[in-house]
């Protein structure tokens, strides 16, 4: 049932066909009319377009910017990397579900000094980012009835914000900042390590079938930066910054295992193709271009890095030694493919190394890994671009 319910949830997207409208001539003459209009406005008015349009742009460039999330039917194959802990057989499912939705005002900007035309953009997103595996049927793992082992909750939010002096719609380089909260648990209240030997453990490792995992509450603080092409078919996206968690599960600050202070590195690149809409005055031989949508996304490229700082030790509680530079470092990189006449849906690859597993209880589990499957959220793609062409 777990299967099969999580299997449907996660493919609920919905289809959108393309339809055909008139195409220019070359004989017409195009008039843009957004740049008429804004031109015969008077300096104040243009002040309060320009806020709305730079915040506007601001909080399309950070939708579009965001991590997809992901669900893999394939592969899903993982490669431990120390000799206590062995291969398992792949993955049934592996999924990270990351939705961002937007609960601030449509323009949420505060005006510093209309003389000197200074505002600050703000954009407040809600994340209740889940990630569950299901393994498949190994006895000699303690696994049976393709079961879901301790799901990783992780409900929070993010705070975007940028100066017109750092963000300007239509500039090739654009920054920002963001502040980032959440929770991080499993809902799991076993023992925090193995007593004794286990099928799925061994004495004095965390214990991944009910182990109690929490960490109460990690704070992100990171610097932002947009790069765009001239026509906006080509997007980057730089996120650098520093986490630090607290309220750890007792045994698990005991023992200094686990990675609390965090250096992450995000980056994405969007390729898209752009399309507009228009009206065409044949008695006057124009066109004019009324709409100008954001370019509709084909791919997009995206690259992780995290590297843990703080004091961590590694191995048995019994006989635990001090953490080397594999066991800081994780790393992933994925290439999203939106289906076509698909708004919110893709297929993904992706490939990498974590030497201190997302994953809460499996923390300890050092493995290479791969996957593919289905990937979907907030592709680059008007609400209307079925219109257009």
């Amino acid at each position: 049932m777990i299967k099969a319910s999580t299997i449907t949830l996660l493919i609920a997207i919905f289809f959108i066909s393309n339809k055909s409208i008139a195409q220019d001539k070359p004989e017409y003459q195009i008039v843009e009319l957004d740049s008429v209009l804004y031109n015969s406005l008077s300096g104040k008015i243009k002040y309060f377009v320009d806020r709305n349009r730079n915040n506007f742009s601001f909080n399309d460039d950070i939708a579009s910017s965001i991590f997809l999330s992901k669900a893999s039917f394939v592969a899903n194959k993982r490669w431990m990397t120390k000799s206590d802990f062995s291969d398992r057989k792949s993955l049934i499912l592996d999924a990270k579900i990351s939705p961002y939705i937007n609960i601030s005002p449509f323009n949420w900007t505060i005006g510093l000094n209309k003389k000197r035309g200074s505002y600050l953009m703000f954009a407040l997103y809600f994340n209740p980012e889940f990630e569950v595996r299901i393994f498949k049927n190994d006895k000699t793992v303690g696994d049976s009835s393709l079961p879901v082992r301790t799901a990783s909750s992780r409900p929070g939010g993010e705070l975007f914000v940028s100066h017109n002096k750092l963000y300007k719609q239509g500039r090739k380089y654009n920054f920002g900042f963001s502040v980032k909260g959440y929770h991080h648990s499993n809902g799991q209240d076993g023992e925090e390590f193995n007593s004794i030997d286990k099928a799925w453990g061994k004495r004095g490792y965390f214990n991944t079938y009910n182990g109690n995992f929490s960490d109460d509450f990690v704070v992100e603080l990171n610097g932002i930066m947009f790069l765009k092409n001239a026509n906006s078919t080509i997007n980057q996206y730089f996120k650098f910054g520093y986490g630090q968690s607290s309220g750890l599960a007792p045994g698990i600050k005991k023992y200094n295992i686990y990675g609390t202070n965090r250096f992450n590195l995000f980056y994405s690149l969007k390729s898209s193709k752009n399309y507009k809409r228009t009206i065409v005055d044949h008695d006057q031989k124009k066109i004019y271009d009324i709409t100008r949508y954001n370019p509709i996304e084909s791919f997009r490229l995206e690259f992780f890095a995290s590297f843990i700082t703080n004091q961590m030790n590694v191995g048995s509680i019994y006989n635990l030694s001090r953490a080397t530079f594999q066991d800081r470092i994780n790393f992933h990189s994925t290439l999203h493919y939106r289906l076509r006449g698909f708004s919110a849906a893709g297929l993904f690859v992706e490939g990498g190394y974590y030497g201190q597993d997302t994953y809460n209880a499996y923390f300890q589990r050092a493995a290479w890994f791969a996957k593919a499957g289905l990937s979907f959220g907030l592709f680059n793609y008007h609400k209307r671009a079925d219109d257009l062409k």
